[in-house]
């Protein structure tokens, strides 16, 4: 028996994010799924993930950055954008615990 969709869908994350690139042909093998159902799945999975899909024969298809977490708990920019304008009003210790939160949280970890 296969996986359950939702396994599936976190095992192409992990896949994805320890390989950085995939074909949807590949993936479609390596989970024995068809290619439609691949398309499906990653269709889903970028509205949770930073994964982008490009087209053509050369250098077509999924991709992920390979350092990325993808069980980690990001910020949204607009949560990060709102605790970012909090911390301008907060001094002394809880201004730097509001520094760290965002730090460690934060998608772009340039905040």
């Amino acid at each position: 028996m296969g996986l359950s969709t939702d396994e599936r869908r976190r095992e192409i994350v992990t896949y994805l994010s320890q390989r950085g690139y995939a074909t949807i042909r590949e993936l479609s093998a390596e989970f024995q799924v068809s290619y439609n159902t691949i398309q499906r799945d990653i269709t889903a999975l970028t509205r949770y993930h930073d994964i982008t899909t490009s087209f053509g024969r050369s250098s077509g298809g999924v991709y992920m950055k390979q350092d990325f977490e993808p069980y980690r708990i990001y910020l949204t920019p607009r949560q990060q954008k709102l605790l970012e304008d909090l911390e301008d009003k907060l001094e002394g210790e809880d201004k730097q615990v509001m520094h760290e939160i965002i730090q460690t949280f934060a998608h772009d970890q340039s905040a």
